[in-house]
């Protein structure tokens, strides 16, 4: 699982990455922006657009480098599942790209899930309803049965949540609530200090990930670098 992870991370001579747009493109646009992306990362990079999904504003990209395109890559899919309202508009959702090199299956889910803290169920709830309702190869099974690898990965709004319990929906804390003080101030220091991975223990995701009950099956990276998370207090925000 990469926590909140917008830009591109190399792995075993791939790139994925995951674009939101946060203002609405018209088709003419995004086909602009699809094309001037594609071309920078061949004149650049020297990597092939393998396949790409899009659902509104999410829209993932899986480019490999021009050296292994002769690999034998086969079985290429792509598909999309919306949770946003009604269980039917793509605001939130997942996007994913799925396929076949060397005998070993690789799939990459790109997602937008429910947002601000107290909303840690629907987020998981987003979670299982992308991973149940994404359906490629034998779609009698959901991707996570299928595939060797899968990188589960996007705007996860998982919250920095210090009076986070594992299984407890986070409360609104006000500000003279001077425990949860004390707790963000201890946040905001490790912040300030570049001290991220001593951030893991109030992070929502990793708490519902302890027990193995909540995506059993992945595993997250580790803190090397400033996560895109959000630490509730007030009207302030990290």
């Amino acid at each position: 699982v990469a926590n909140n992870l917008r830009s591109g991370v190399n792995t075993a001579g791939f790139v994925f990455s995951g674009v939101f747009h946060h203002i609405g493109l018209t088709k003419r646009h995004s086909f602009i922006f699809d094309k001037i992306l594609k071309t920078h990362m061949m004149k650049k990079n020297r990597m092939h657009c393998l396949a790409s999904e899009s659902l509104m504003q999410m829209r993932v990209y899986v480019f490999i480098r021009m050296e292994l395109f002769d690999l034998t890559i086969t079985d290429i899919e792509t598909d999309s599942e919306a949770t946003g309202i009604l269980h039917i508009y793509g605001n939130k959702g997942g996007v994913l790209v799925k396929f076949l090199i060397g005998g070993t299956s690789i799939g990459f889910v790109l997602c937008h899930l429910a947002a601000h803290s107290h909303h840690l169920q629907a987020r998981k709830d987003n979670v299982f309803e992308i991973l149940q309702g994404l359906r490629v190869g034998k779609k009698q099974f959901d991707v996570t049965s299928q595939l060797h690898h899968l990188f589960f990965f996007g705007d996860l709004n998982f919250r920095l949540d210090p009076g986070h319990k594992q299984g407890y929906e986070s409360l609104h804390y006000h500000s003279n609530d001077n425990e949860y003080k004390e707790k963000y101030t201890i946040v905001a220091s490790l912040i300030d200090k570049k001290e991220f991975s001593s951030l893991e223990k109030f992070d929502q995701l990793s708490i519902e990930m302890q027990n193995g009950e909540f995506l059993p099956q992945f595993r997250e990276g580790l803190w090397r670098s400033p996560q895109q998370q959000h630490l509730q207090h007030s009207q302030q925000q990290h």
